[in-house]
């Protein structure tokens, strides 16, 4: 029988949906931008809205950068 984490063995599994959400919350958000501007959401890569400087790798990050 399956029963809910509890304790300790819940942080990994709510540290897990933490990420998950915030990487697709991340993709949504490059998806409701670029899309009703018909921009590619693969080319060219993501970029300063201000200064259109590429963004590095950390800036890519969910909820670091």
């Amino acid at each position: 029988m399956l029963y809910p984490a509890s304790g300790a063995h819940a942080v990994p599994l709510v540290a897990l949906l933490f990420a998950l959400g915030a990487t697709i919350g991340s993709f949504l958000n490059v998806v409701i931008f670029r899309l009703p501007r018909r921009e590619s959401l693969i080319s060219p890569g993501s970029r300063c809205r201000s200064c259109g400087a590429r963004l590095g790798v950390i800036d890519l990050v969910p909820v670091l950068s």
